[in-house]
């Protein structure tokens, strides 16, 4: 039904319960942000607005930290059957990071780049392959692969795959490696 609004109305003792449960919000609210209770709202919206421009600049501070590293990491590249390979175990950071990480080293050297995460009991990752690779690693069969040896599963488009799955060990890059070299 659409453009249909629905109304619902509280009464009685169940009434007065809600309006103190709400008058007592507002004066909490209050109190925390030192205003005045009708100015409560402004108050709640200036501090979204602060904590939007604080997870904006955390974003942009990111971004350059991966920068600093970049030549870090280009540094342990190393070629695989004529390919640049390389394999970073990260901790602390997201998918969205390990996207970036992956388009700057494709940036920086064209090759193949697997990323994983660890966190909280379960590992993210992101591959991504320069189409200059792709007859030589199948992205199609390596996530099968993933999926058979490490129990990682996701998807992409062509020249990449994200996806996760259980904590993956150490041993991984290694197994990654003999994959490729096959």
């Amino acid at each position: 039904s659409a453009g249909v609004r629905r109304l619902f109305a509280v009464t009685g003792p169940r009434g007065v319960e809600l309006l103190q449960k709400n008058f007592n919000t507002v004066k909490a609210l209050s109190q925390e942000f030192k205003v005045k209770p009708e100015e409560v709202v402004s108050a709640v919206e200036k501090q979204r607005l602060a904590l939007q421009g604080c997870n904006t600049q955390i974003k942009d501070l990111r971004k350059e930290l991966i920068k600093a590293h970049l030549p870090a990491w280009t540094a342990k590249v190393e070629t695989l059957k004529h390919v640049p390979f390389l394999f970073l175990h990260l901790d602390d950071y997201a998918g969205e990071d390990l996207r970036e990480i992956g388009i700057q080293l494709q940036q920086h050297k064209k090759g193949f780049y697997f990323l994983v995460c660890n966190a909280e009991g379960a590992s993210s990752f992101f591959a991504t392959l320069d189409q200059g690779y792709a007859e030589r690693v199948n992205l199609k069969e390596f996530a099968g692969w993933l999926k058979t040896v490490a129990s990682l599963t996701g998807g992409g488009k062509p020249g990449t795959l994200q996806g996760g799955g259980p904590r993956v060990s150490k041993q991984l890059e290694q197994q990654i490696k003999d994959y490729l070299q096959q």
